[in-house]
């Protein structure tokens, strides 16, 4: 792809930049897809949490 052929370019200086012209627009619904992705990701943490709490809490648990 041309993504991996810039990174390519960049990383071992090559002189085509053929690729690097080409402008890339991000997908409308970015905002919408990071958001998702943070919500799962702070659900997650909460979740560990909570877990981490369950074990504190009960003495049978802990080693």
């Amino acid at each position: 792809s041309a993504v991996a052929m810039i990174g390519a370019n960049l990383r071992f200086g090559s002189s085509s930049t053929a690729n690097a012209t080409r402008v890339f627009q991000c997908h409308p619904e970015g905002t919408t897809e990071a958001t998702v992705i943070f919500t799962l990701g702070a659900l997650g943490m909460a979740a560990n949490i909570a877990l981490m709490g369950v074990i504190l809490s009960k003495r049978q648990l802990r080693r």
